[in-house]
């Protein structure tokens, strides 16, 4: 294989493994906030503590999210 295309394969391969973290980050942000809602049906007396947990695992992905932007 020629060296030109196998740098412009993995050139693509690594643009396409970011693209789909970011979508995969975005979207574990947003389900994980949307199950709040279950869990405030489920276990309405410990919604507040699931809600900062949520929080908190929300904030972090969003972190990762942020550094995602830096490769």
């Amino acid at each position: 294989m020629n060296r030109d295309t196998l740098s412009l394969y993995n050139t693509a391969s690594v643009q396409i493994r970011v693209r789909n973290l970011r979508i995969a980050l975005v979207l574990a942000i947003v389900l994980v906030m949307l199950f709040s809602l279950v869990d405030f049906s489920m276990y309405p007396d410990q919604f507040n503590v699931l809600l900062s947990i949520r929080t908190i695992s929300s904030t972090i992905i969003l972190f990762l999210l942020a550094l995602s932007y830096k490769i």
